[in-house]
């Protein structure tokens, strides 16, 4: 077998923890920084060092968090310190970088240092089967919330991209009273394929105030406190968009509304699932980069 480049990655929690034996798998000398070496797989090297790791790296992969925007590293098994920029520039141009979604910091430092920064979060590949966690975690926490049965539960789903729809799928499927909120007709008239009742952005202030649960999935202010004070008091929102979110969160808690910011839950809920997803991609999109660039 051809001996590939030394894969870093960085940070992160079980997800990448199953990701590291993807990538062994695959053929990849693997190094981690930001995860105990105690539950390291066996061939993975940890290193303590992030500075001499980078300069050795041909790959970089940050946890779909990656880093916040005051240059955190998204690393909760284990206690990595906030690290300068300094730190990252170690790692050579034209090297890909591989994350969930890229904060604007990230961005910069990208740009800086000339990397390919690549995006995963989005892509089909990923995000289609990420719906399903997506989905089942939102509906445990409503689970976990409601006083009643979801079965005869009045819910909205904002937008109907792959989260909505897996989401809106599997709420009617348990007995609730589902009704897809969506912006563009041609996404109503999917759901309307799917068996499932719709209506535009325009009425959701009507909707909202009969609704004990609100999911949204758009990733713009369409929650703001004018459609919030509509809904009941004893009313839920379930906001699995990218944060910020779409909801007005302030507003939400003045009007004793329960309000959750639910992004990142395959991670949170089916970790393992989610690790398999980033262990069977993430080689594959590897292997394509350096095809590419051969």
């Amino acid at each position: 077998m051809e001996r590939k480049g030394l894969v870093l990655v960085a940070g992160g929690d079980t997800r990448e923890l199953v990701l590291l034996k993807g990538l062994l798998h695959a053929g990849y000398p693997v190094w981690a920084f930001g995860l105990p070496w105690e539950k390291l797989p066996e061939g993975v090297v940890y290193c303590n060092d992030l500075s001499a790791a980078l300069q050795k790296a041909t790959a970089l992969i940050l946890p779909m968090p990656g880093i916040s925007n005051d240059g955190q590293l998204f690393a909760p098994l284990s206690t990595v310190e906030h690290l300068p920029k300094s730190v990252w520039s170690n790692l050579p141009a034209d090297t890909p970088v591989l994350v969930g979604k890229a904060s604007a910091f990230l961005r910069e430092l990208s740009r800086e240092n000339g990397w390919h920064l690549m995006e995963t979060a989005e892509m089909d590949r990923i995000a289609i089967p990420n719906a399903v966690p997506t989905a089942e975690g939102a509906i445990q926490l409503v689970m976990e919330e409601l006083s009643e049965t979801i079965y005869g539960c009045t819910m909205l789903v904002l937008g109907y991209g792959r989260v909505g729809e897996a989401l809106a799928i599997r709420l009617k499927a348990l007995g609730a009273v589902v009704k897809v909120v969506n912006r563009g007709e041609e996404k109503r008239k999917m759901a309307q394929r799917d068996g499932l009742e719709t209506a535009g952005m325009e009425d959701l202030p009507r909707l909202a105030a009969r609704a004990k649960v609100i999911f949204n999935t758009v990733p713009a202010m369409v929650l703001p406190a004018t459609v919030l004070k509509r809904m009941p008091a004893d009313a839920i929102v379930v906001d699995l968009a990218s944060k910020p979110g779409g909801t007005d969160f302030q507003a939400a808690q003045s009007f004793g509304i329960r309000a959750f910011l639910a992004s990142g839950l395959p991670g949170k809920v089916a970790p393992d699932s989610a690790g398999k997803i980033l262990a069977e991609n993430y080689p594959l999109l590897l292997d394509g980069f350096f095809g590419r660039s051969s």
